[in-house]
């Protein structure tokens, strides 16, 4: 099942590197900080989005109703996407407003969740997001540098910027093909840029065969 929002996220100094925010949940990429300057957001929004990312993990650690490993974010363009688990709804709704509060924020996106998640299924979710992000790079159709990949309990977020509409559900497809992914959550803005992938890409899905026909 593929869900695909209009998209608007972000994150940190550990996003500037591809990373998510938030420590026990780092499921983002792994970029250098001369790839992260070299993505289509641009430099100057790396270093904007590294602010808020790491405003906002200090005022998640700081909160006494945050607990702290529970929540993990992407910050992408001043768009702040909030991922993760929660034990009260009174937690979901602290962690929206801390996130509204912080300055250069432009939206918030909340897929937080209230439900227990487990150390294993964390590291399920973490050999998810590398499977999907090498599927991603691994792809002459997509760039990969653009497309960032969290995974929580089983269901993939995905950020970042592509440059056509093909290019966004290549992407989508193919994580959604990928071993072990119940949904694909897709926040990738289309936004047309100097950075072109392939000109031919293919009509057909990657590996067809391993997908049902109503995942796209």
């Amino acid at each position: 099942m593929k869900r695909t929002r209009p998209w608007s996220m972000g994150m940190g100094i550990a996003l500037a590197l591809g990373l998510s925010g938030c420590a026990p949940l780092l499921l983002g990429g792994g970029a250098a900080v001369t790839g992260a300057a070299a993505e289509r957001r641009g430099a100057m929004s790396v270093v904007d989005d590294a602010w808020i990312d790491a405003k906002l993990n200090t005022l998640f650690v700081r909160s006494e109703s945050v607990k702290w490993g529970n929540v993990s974010f992407r910050v992408y363009r001043g768009k702040v996407l909030l991922m993760g688990t929660a034990e009260t709804e009174a937690e979901v709704s602290e962690a929206v407003r801390l996130a509204q509060s912080v300055t250069g924020v432009k939206h918030v996106y909340n897929e937080l969740k209230v439900q227990y998640v487990s150390a294993k299924d964390i590291a399920h979710d973490a050999w998810i997001s590398a499977q999907v992000k090498a599927r991603i790079f691994g792809d002459e159709h997509v760039r990969g540098l653009d497309i960032h990949v969290d995974t929580v309990n089983q269901v993939v977020y995905l950020t970042g910027l592509a440059d056509s509409q093909a290019e966004r559900q290549r992407a989508e497809r193919l994580a959604s093909i990928t071993p072990g992914v119940k949904e694909v959550v897709s926040y990738i803005e289309v936004v047309p840029s100097d950075y072109p992938v392939s000109p031919t890409m293919p009509e057909q899905n990657p590996e067809p065969d391993t997908v049902s026909s109503d995942v796209l």
